[in-house]
Order: structure tokens, then C-alpha cells, then sequence
């Protein structure tokens, strides 16, 4: 277990040793972001509005823009090279409609969604080798993410009331979230290593602004045209993650540590060429009919206790969706002690029946840094995706 744990702190910074209390320190997992599809895009992803998984753990305002029931898991292996089970691996739940989202990992409901680094069993003995017991070392965040958009929603409640939706909504949109986080390190029985368990509380908070300056395509691609028609939005954010934290990360022998908080500002923007679909038949039904370029940029600061402690670089990156089937993602990272420098890239291919159910398979690559500097993270997700909304209405029908 003690390999696993220094060659796992050694990959994610430039520091050759650590003292006691430092091991326990959950800065891995705090720094490390879910979102595959964020992860081909170089990490920006604050004000990509436009994801249809999306990330909260970035900018809980996001959550404002989910519509239907999503499962998503992901899968990113940490050191490979000395053992496969230790990995980072993320269960989330992503709920919405109506200009409302909420995501789930961990919280309110413990058993609904999980998000750690799984460090695999450990074998502990007593002092003269004799197997005593297993022990799963791991760390944990847990949260739960609310997500607002202003206008979605009171043109949601027009709709409800038999009026018409809110023409504003489609030029503009300001959507606000907040997350609660809390975050668990377990690295050994207690009995063994009293500051290797520890738990602490946190929370995240963001803003989007997005405006579509040239739209000629209205309220859905869908609409039959012999024509292309094109939308232009761009988009502004800015989040506070990990603030509130005074208290930091307690442990069992009573020590603590902070945690850092990261603010950040963000902007983004998207092309969207609906295509002419005159006769094209059923093919709707499992695609739509639109080609999008989105490119997004993030600085990100560190603090702690208030004071500025540096930045993390500049992250860009930018995705091509092609028919809401095929996407391909392209980023660079500026680098720093735990997210490493270079490009990125990846992909995704989905399969959906009129935007009711799906799946959706992502890869991406993405540097490491310190020992592990100049080799990438490999990074796999799933999604298994529902509107029962739109079941219900087609089951009307």
C-alpha cells in the first residue's frame, strides 16, 4: 500500500519526498476533474455550455443546461506502469429539465453516485506477519450540485401556465449553481496511522453568461429546411471551487490542512450549421442534423487561506460534434505541479433515439507530470442517458 501511495504522490507533483501528514493530503483528488470530455479539451470547460455531460465539478452552473436522467462512469488508471488497480474512477448522476439540474456523487445520499482514487486492497499484518485483515485505501470527494438557468425556467413556467416559451431564452441565457462538497482520505486502519484518515467540507459555486448574438436557426435544428441555416453563442464564466475552507481536511490525530481554493475565469464560443433536411426520412430519429465547432479558454488561480498562491497555466481546447453522433476534441494545457503540460485530445461516439434514450462512449488523453512527465493519462467514459419527460409525452401520443 505505502508503493502505491508514493509512486501516486511522486506522478502528480515535482516533490521527491513528503513528510507523514503530507501523505494524507487528498491534493490529488482535489485537483483532478471527472469530465472526460473536458479532459480531451485541454481541461476548459467552465463556460462549455454546450455539453451534454455537464461538468459540475468545473462550474456547478452548468447544471442549469441538463435536461433528462444521465448515468456517467469514468475510468482513469495512475500508474499503469506498477499496478492497475490503482485509479481514479467517478460514478455521477446528472438529473434535469425545465431549467433545473442537479448532479449527484456521493451526496445527499451516500450509495447515489461516487467520485475517489481507489488505491486497491492491502494485505495488514501484525508485527510478527501474520494476516490480520484487507484494507481498501482510498480518497473521496462527495457531492451534490444544484444548477439554475435564469430564463430556461421561466420560460418553462410560462409554457405550464398555457402561454407561450420565453423568446428571450433563445438569444440569452444566465444560469447560476453552488455544490457541497465533502472529502474523505482513508489511507490506513486508523490504529495504524491516525493522520492517514481525514474528512473535511467544501463547497463550489459559479456563474454562466451566454448570448447568441446571430441565430437564424430558432428553437430546434429539427425543424425541416432545404436550406443551412447557422448560430453564433458565446459565453462567460466565473467559479470559486473549494472555498469556505477554513477548516480544510481534519484527521483522526486531530492535525489538519487546508485546502485550495481555485477561482476561475472562463469564456467560450459556438458555431452551429444546422444542415438542410428535406427527405432525409428516419434517419432524424438517431442523429441530428447539425455540424458545431465550440472552442473554450480557462485561467484558473490557487489560494489558500485567502492569499494567492499562483496559477495553473491557461487551458484551451475545442470539440467538433458532427450529427450529435461523432465527436472529436483537441486541447493544450499550460502546465503545473499536478496536471502536467502539453496537448490533449479525444473523442466520443453516441447513439440516441429521439433525444429520449442513449449511450455515449468518451476517451481522452491527457499529460502527467513530475516522474511520469512526457506520458499521458489514458481516461474512458460511459453514459447511459434518459428523458423520461419525452417517453412520457411520446407514450401520450
Amino acid at each position: 500500500m505505502h508503493l502505491r501511495l508514493a509512486l501516486w504522490l511522486l506522478s502528480m507533483t515535482t516533490l521527491l519526498a513528503f513528510a507523514t501528514r503530507a501523505l494524507a493530503q487528498p491534493l490529488p483528488i482535489q485537483f483532478f476533474d471527472p469530465s472526460i470530455e473536458a479532459a480531451g479539451m485541454g481541461g476548459a470547460s467552465i463556460a462549455a455550455f454546450w455539453e451534454e455531460n455537464p461538468n459540475d465539478h468545473a462550474n456547478p452552473a452548468l447544471m442549469g443546461f441538463q435536461s433528462g436522467l444521465r448515468y456517467s462512469y469514468g475510468s482513469t488508471q495512475l500508474v499503469p506502469e506498477f499496478d492497475d488497480e490503482v485509479a481514479y474512477k467517478s460514478h455521477r448522476i446528472l438529473a434535469g429539465a425545465w431549467g433545473v439540474g442537479v448532479a449527484m456523487s456521493g451526496k445527499p445520499i451516500e450509495s447515489i453516485g461516487r467520485i475517489g482514487i481507489e488505491y486497491g486492497p492491502s494485505t495488514i499484518t501484525d508485527i510478527d506477519g501474520n494476516e490480520i485483515g484487507v484494507f481498501d485505501a482510498h480518497e473521496r470527494i462527495r457531492s451534490f450540485a444544484v444548477g439554475l438557468s435564469v430564463f430556461d425556467l421561466i420560460s418553462s413556467i410560462r409554457v405550464a401556465k398555457g402561454g407561450e416559451p420565453l423568446p428571450l431564452s433563445r438569444r440569452l441565457s444566465l444560469a447560476l449553481g453552488h455544490a457541497w462538497k465533502s472529502y474523505e482520505t482513508d489511507l490506513a486502519p486508523v490504529e495504524l496511522l491516525p493522520n492517514g484518515h481525514g474528512e473535511g467540507n467544501n463547497n463550489d459555486a459559479g456563474i454562466l453568461l451566454r448570448i447568441a448574438p446571430f441565430d437564424q436557426i430558432g428553437g430546434t435544428l429539427r425543424d425541416a429546411n432545404d436550406r443551412m441555416r447557422w448560430k453564433v453563442d458565446v459565453a462567460g464564466a466565473y467559479t470559486r471551487t473549494d472555498y469556505l475552507n477554513d477548516h480544510g481536511i481534519v484527521y483522526a490525530d486531530g492535525s489538519s490542512d487546508d485546502l485550495f481554493e481555485h477561482r476561475s475565469i472562463g469564456a467560450s464560443t459556438q458555431l452551429t450549421a444546422a444542415l438542410a433536411n428535406d427527405g432525409i426520412g428516419d434517419l432524424w430519429d438517431f442523429a441530428t442534423p447539425s455540424i458545431r465547432l465550440s472552442v473554450a479558454w480557462e485561467k484558473i488561480d490557487v489560494y489558500e487561506e485567502g492569499n494567492k498562491q499562483g496559477d495553473l497555466g491557461n487551458r484551451v481546447g475545442g470539440e467538433i460534434s458532427v450529427l450529435d453522433m461523432l465527436f472529436l476534441r483537441y486541447g493544450h494545457v499550460d502546465g503545473d505541479a499536478f496536471d502536467g503540460e502539453g496537448n490533449t485530445y479525444g473523442g466520443g461516439f453516441q447513439l440516441k433515439y429521439r433525444n429520449m434514450v442513449g449511450v455515449k462512449g468518451d476517451f481522452a488523453s491527457y499529460p502527467r507530470a513530475g516522474f511520469f512527465s512526457g506520458t499521458e493519462f489514458e481516461r474512458w467514459g460511459l453514459t447511459f442517458f434518459v428523458d423520461p419527460y419525452r417517453l412520457m409525452k411520446k407514450g401520450a401520443n
